[in-house]
């Protein structure tokens, strides 16, 4: 038994707002996938239940990113989390595509600490994306 290689996985430090990360626990509590579901729930996978505990008010570096008396969430997120963040706010096109943009980047990043080359076609942008009225019928259910 032998290690051929190893594979370095970038962790993005993020921040988000007080407003985004309540947005993405709704959007959460309300997904139709189970696992989408579970992240928001106190346990071990719930890392936007550790979003929610991490809440603070806005340090000097952070304060453009938050309105005024606004808390701020700074954590590290891997590659994995992003994309799941992503699906789960994919019923808020706006919000989802910052997510997106962020999840891009960081495999961008990947590709490049591991010296892989970019795809002929990378991956679309709107692949989470779903239609507006199939947003609205799963907002509504629990």
């Amino acid at each position: 038994m032998m290690i051929t290689s190893y594979r370095i996985e970038p962790k993005p430090t993020v921040i988000f707002t007080e407003t985004e990360v309540f947005c993405f626990l709704l959007y959460s509590e309300q997904h139709y996938d189970a696992f989408c579901r579970s992240v928001s729930k106190p346990g071990r996978e719930s890392f936007l239940w550790g979003m929610k505990n991490r809440l603070a008010p806005a340090n000097e570096d952070q304060r453009g990113q938050a309105k005024s008396g606004q808390k701020v969430c700074e954590v590290e997120m891997t590659i994995t989390e992003l994309n799941l963040l992503a699906k789960i706010c994919e019923c808020d096109p706006g919000l989802c595509t910052r997510v997106t943009a962020l999840f891009d980047e960081a495999q961008k990043r990947y590709r490049v600490a591991n010296g892989i080359p970019e795809r002929a076609a990378p991956f679309p942008s709107t692949r989470l994306a779903k239609s507006k009225k199939q947003c609205r019928t799963s907002k509504g259910a629990k």
